[in-house]
């Protein structure tokens, strides 16, 4: 037996006595650790291969087999961003915990260009994203077309290859999303929305220009729902968002060049019933169409009205949305940050030199922050906006003088001129420090991120509330009719003993999930109680098991499902989280624990 990426416990070579007509088991313990990090920040690897082979002594014939499996974390990472303008202080202090080996990544990025480093921190956002619903996977894949010109600038790696497979990604998944009523789901078998479908629509309009290849057919499909749902006798629209969706159907048609002149001159007149955002996807829409009715310059006017300007030392500047500007059902994903991303894009197609233009790109870069703009949704919308108004291109002038202490190393670096960014990595804990060394000719923003592993494993991680409470139950389903032994993870760190063949609640490394819907699933793999709400979408992996819902109203919610042991051993059982994907700091995980899988004695059976 020969590993790569783990490490065998003992000999790699192993004697056996076969007998005719009987299998022989044959194990090796590994021992699997956190793969490293590379220059980039990334792990690595992320499998483990295993490489068997075995000789008969009496006449030499042989075989052999590799095969991969997946490295999981044990736990997650810890982030932490700082964004602001470098003589705000010293964004680079010690990290306060101990930190695993070869884990802690430290990137700090300088520009005398506010919005460069607000698009490298919404790239980096998107990116790093973790879920992957329709509307996650098309706000990356969108973001990584229209910055395709940016990405040297923003010091992004992965080149066209990360931008194709983006692209590759969203035109396999979306077939399978859409509903009886040719609506793009956020899942495969949910609901569909006319906000997405439209959001899919102008994706493949733009994949489609960039020279990408695009299936004619679905997008005809998807053209064809949109213009349904300008119908007036149209009901599949979100509750009280009627006009936004319609709105987004009208802009996405015209991207397309299919503009509807009458639904849009219908939309136009009921101007008063728009919201901000719904005026300014009508505003583009006659804008692509080339079009201008004396509607428009009321829309236009709207568009203006809809946003607060003030006087700051002697300079109009960003003052916020008036009331009513932004979408209230959040089914839409409703944004300031889209809102005003939205009608800087309508602006800038019909009033491209409005003295009052520039204010809202401003304004699009101050709502950024470490992580972007907060949500895959707000941050793809500011991203397609900015990448419109902004050019890569290095500026003039000498720049300014930058010293960084990282690591225990200082190095003086020149940010701006023909170096618009400048992007520097570490990888120690100790505190740093940055500090300009020479007067700035504009001023300079900085962006650190540090991310690290915790030295205690997952095992031992201790629960958290950020506005959910997760806690978890184990329990060892027993034979007949008894009911199962209940065992509550009341603190971290606590450790569980089983036996192969049990079947169990939690999911570790060394368990197999049950799925009760394969038609092969065994009668144990059904839980005994039913989750409190049906999900929108369910994900049952090798690795984990995912829940996701559309909407989740306040309560306590129950969640179950089975697992079996199957390999001896030791293994973390990392905490349960809760996440609200469309505002990332309401969360909350449960304890983490260590499940110990023992050997089952020669003669007992499984329960």
């Amino acid at each position: 037996m020969a590993v790569e990426g783990a490490t065998l416990e003992g000999s790699g070579r192993r004697p056996v006595t076969w007998v005719e007509g009987r299998p022989e088991r044959i194990e090796f313990a590994v021992k699997v650790g956190t793969p490293p990090l590379g220059a980039d920040g990334r792990p690595k690897y992320g499998v483990v291969t295993f490489r068997a082979a075995v000789e008969r002594a009496s006449d030499g014939a042989s075989d052999a087999f590799e095969v991969e499996l997946p490295v999981r974390p044990d736990r997650d990472r810890e982030v932490h961003r700082v964004l602001q303008d470098l003589e705000a202080g010293k964004p680079l202090a010690a990290v306060a915990e101990p930190v695993r080996s070869g884990t802690l990544r430290r990137s700090v990025l300088l520009s005398d260009e506010p919005g460069l480093v607000r698009m490298a921190a919404g790239l980096d956002y998107l990116l790093g994203y973790p879920y992957g619903c329709t509307e996650q996977q098309l706000a990356r894949a969108r973001a990584f077309v229209a910055l395709r010109r940016f990405r040297d600038v923003l010091q992004q790696s992965g080149g066209e290859a990360e931008v194709a497979r983006a692209v590759k990604g969203v035109l396999e998944w979306v077939p399978g999303t859409i509903d009886g009523d040719g609506l793009v789901a956020y899942w495969p078998g949910s609901r569909g929305y006319v906000s997405l479908t439209a959001w899919v629509v102008q994706f493949l309009v733009e994949a489609q220009k960039a020279g990408f290849a695009v299936d004619d057919a679905l997008l005809r499909r998807l053209t064809t729902t949109l213009h349904q749902a300008l119908r007036s006798d149209y009901s599949r629209f979100v509750e009280g968002e009627a006009y936004v969706e319609r709105a987004w159907a009208l802009a996405a048609l015209a991207q397309a060049g299919q503009f509807d002149e009458a639904y849009a001159a219908e939309l136009a007149r009921r101007a008063q019933f728009l919201n901000l955002e719904a005026k300014a996807q009508v505003v583009q829409a006659f804008a692509r169409a080339g079009q201008s009715p004396s509607a428009l310059e009321t829309l236009t006017r709207g568009l203006w009205d809809g946003v607060v300007f003030r006087l700051f030392q002697g300079r109009e500047t960003y003052g916020g949305l008036q009331s009513g500007a932004v979408s209230g059902n959040a089914l839409v994903l409703p944004s300031e940050t889209r809102t005003v991303a939205e009608v800087t894009r309508a602006v800038a197609l019909r009033e491209p030199k409005a003295k009052r233009l520039p204010v809202l790109v401003e304004a699009l870069v101050t709502l950024g922050r470490g992580d972007g703009w907060g949500s895959t949704n707000a941050s793809s919308s500011a991203l397609l906006a900015l990448a419109e108004r902004l050019e890569p291109k290095p500026g003039a002038g000498a720049g300014t003088s930058v010293a960084v202490r990282l690591d225990g190393k200082e190095q003086s670096v020149t940010v701006g001129g023909r170096t618009p960014t400048v992007a520097l990595a570490g990888s120690l804990p100790q505190a740093g420090e940055i500090r300009l060394a020479s007067a700035p000719a504009r001023p300079v923003v900085v962006r650190v991120e540090t991310s690290y592993v915790p030295a205690k494993d997952g095992s031992e991680a201790e629960a958290r509330s950020e506005g959910f409470v997760v806690t978890r139950l184990l329990l060892r389903i027993v034979r007949g009719d008894a009911p199962p032994e209940r065992v509550p993870l009341e603190k971290a760190g606590l450790t569980h003993t089983l036996a192969t063949g049990d079947v169990i609640v939690p999911l570790a490394a060394g368990l197999e999930v049950l799925n009760p819907a394969l038609a092969t699933a065994p009668p144990e793999a059904r839980p005994s109680a039913a989750l409190t709400l049906a999900p929108s979408y369910v994900a049952f992996r090798d690795d984990h098991v995912a829940f996701y819902y559309d909407t989740l109203p306040a309560g306590t919610f129950d969640f179950a499902f089975r697992s079996r042991t199957t390999v001896a051993g030791r293994f973390v059982q990392p905490p349960a989280r809760a996440e609200m994907m469309y505002d990332g700091a309401v969360w909350g995980r449960s304890h983490g624990a260590r499940i110990v899988v023992e050997t089952k004695a020669e003669g007992t059976k499984a329960p």
